[in-house]
């Protein structure tokens, strides 16, 4: 078997530059540098939150616990995730809310049929796990207190010779799904739901590809999913960060092996059982409400009907002329705003009021979705001036889930009307 730095060299060579990895089995430090703004492992999905923000991720794997998996451990947490460890801190005594939190389930006080929410109750951390697809949520913690199991022997002993701990002597998985999921709470206040900005975990005896990590967003939306680096017998990391002003995860599903630990009969080839060791997660923060992104930026005018010459100002010299009017909205934030539909409307001066929008209403255009740091342009086309003589300010004025009409305005040009 290859040794433990050329193996993870190989798992690692795609993520790392010649003069990282040299540095790295140098027994030097691993810092941030490590990380990537996309993954090559990453997979595709129909369901892709419409972020901008690319993650930073860290990989890596080692036949066991050693000065190179400990060092991009490390590195993650300290510059990813942050400091400091606030352990069971009420989030309401924290001095400044950052940092992270970490559950290595090792503590004799947790229990071996391990309740999905007792780090959310019993030692509030701000997590609750569950097993997807298990309706009795059969999670296990192993080498209770009273000796009864060690490494899951209780539950697969075939399999249990495989694994192995990252922080002794304890390790976590759920015994009748494969699928296991991550939420948040507010360390202190389990009533409160939360996000994180990252997330990393241990993965122990992955030996087939299929094991993954994915982080979701608002919605059920999927953020970003990392495959689980391969290696027998050993132990595996992945860490994702989002680096936004506002965490975007909501949940951190991850997939282990392709067979519950708890199926034993029959033995076949090609099973592979995948337990876990440590979480380490970014700081839960309560949610805030989304403040509208959406902003007018960009051209704008008004134009005769259908002659496309947009200008800050026209005049209309019949009776029975029409005209357009457009409008450029930029989205400023991370997430698809959906929905988006723009009114325009006649006002008497560069203001907009409830007069306006009960008696200078011209029309509507459903503009569908602006994706993150995106522009569109939404044209409305031969509108009949509502008003007899004289100028008019149009405005244009945008809605949608996040976005007030009264509050999200802008004056797009002037119509003067002759008749």
């Amino acid at each position: 078997q290859a040794s433990t730095t050329a193996q993870a060299s190989l798992l690692i060579e795609m993520t790392m530059t010649a003069p990282m990895m040299q540095a790295a089995f140098a027994g030097k430090s691993l810092l941030l540098a490590l990380f990537l703004s996309a993954s090559p492992t990453a997979m595709a999905s129909s369901n892709r939150c419409k972020i901008s923000q690319a993650p930073v991720v860290a990989t890596a794997a080692a036949a066991e616990k050693n000065e190179f998996l400990t060092g991009v451990v490390d590195s993650f947490l300290v510059n990813a995730l942050g400091e400091p460890n606030n352990g069971n801190t009420p989030q309401s005594e924290l001095e400044k809310v950052e940092g992270r939190r970490q559950i290595n389930w090792d503590a004799g006080i947790v229990p071996f049929e391990f309740p999905g929410n007792f780090f959310a109750s019993v030692v509030d951390r701000g997590l609750t796990v569950t097993a997807k697809g298990d309706r009795t949520n059969a999670l296990r913690v192993s080498n209770p207190p009273d000796g009864s199991d060690d490494k899951f022997n209780s539950v697969n002993l075939e399999a249990s010779k495989d694994f192995q701990t990252f922080s002794p002597e304890r390790l976590f998985t759920s015994i009748k799904s494969t699928t296991v999921s991550a939420t948040f709470t507010i360390p202190g206040d389990n009533k409160t739901e939360a996000y994180v900005k990252g997330f990393g975990a241990i993965f122990v005896d992955v030996n087939k590809r299929g094991s993954k990590m994915t982080l979701i967003g608002e919605g059920g939306c999927e953020l970003h999913t990392e495959k689980v680096p391969i290696f027998p017998g050993g132990l595996s990391f992945v860490g994702v960060l989002f680096n936004t002003s506002m965490p975007l995860v909501k949940e951190v599903r991850f997939e282990l092996g392709n067979t519950p630990l708890a199926w034993t009969q029959p033995e076949r080839k090609g099973r592979d059982f995948v337990v876990m060791d440590d979480f380490f997660y970014s700081e839960p923060v309560k949610p805030t409400k989304k403040k509208c992104a959406v902003r007018a930026k960009g051209s704008k005018g008004v134009a005769k009907a259908w002659s496309g010459a947009y200008k800050t100002e026209i005049s209309l010299d019949t009776m029975h002329e029409k005209f357009d009017a457009k409008v450029t909205l930029r989205n400023k934030g991370a997430y698809k705003a959906e929905k988006v539909k723009v009114k325009f409307y006649a006002s008497r001066d560069t203001t907009f009021g409830p007069l306006d929008r009960s008696e200078g209403y011209l029309g509507q255009v459903r503009g569908g979705g602006i994706d993150g740091s995106s522009y569109v342009t939404i044209e409305h086309k031969a509108m009949k001036p509502t008003w007899r003589r004289g100028k008019r300010y149009i405005i244009a004025a945008w809605s949608n889930a996040e976005c007030e009409e009264e509050d999200y305005w802008t004056v797009v040009g002037t119509v003067d009307r002759a008749y």
